[in-house]
């Protein structure tokens, strides 16, 4: 099995890897997500400085703006940063896949933002 698990923190908080990362496990083992016998074969670590999106009044009218023209453009935006929402990891994927699926004429949904758009028009 494969998992991706985040750890939020304030920017310029200094993180101890080793710690965080037993922490994690052990938690994963006391809700029985992970029993005492499995085996970690590969472990990736990648911090990623500013994560998390932060909603203000400007953000509908200018995303839909911004939607707009990317859309003029035949642009897909997507994901957590593409789509600048907050969203958690599988729908980050999802919308990966729609967009594949759009794409290839696979019949994905549309755009999460997609209802933005059309108050536009």
């Amino acid at each position: 099995m494969t998992m991706y698990l985040e750890a939020a923190r304030p920017g310029g908080t200094r993180v101890d890897r080793d710690k965080l990362e037993a922490a994690m496990i052990r938690g994963l083992r006391e809700c029985g997500v992970l029993r005492r016998s499995d085996e970690l074969t590969a472990k990736v670590w990648m911090p990623v400085d500013v994560g998390y999106v932060v909603y203000d009044r400007a953000r509908t009218p200018a995303v839909n703006t911004i939607f707009a023209h990317l859309n003029s453009l035949g642009v897909e935006s997507i994901g957590r940063y593409g789509g600048w929402k907050y969203s958690f990891m599988e729908e980050t994927i999802l919308d990966g896949k729609r967009c594949a699926e759009r794409l290839t004429g696979g019949g994905g949904a549309e755009p999460a933002h997609a209802g933005e758009l059309r108050a536009l028009k």
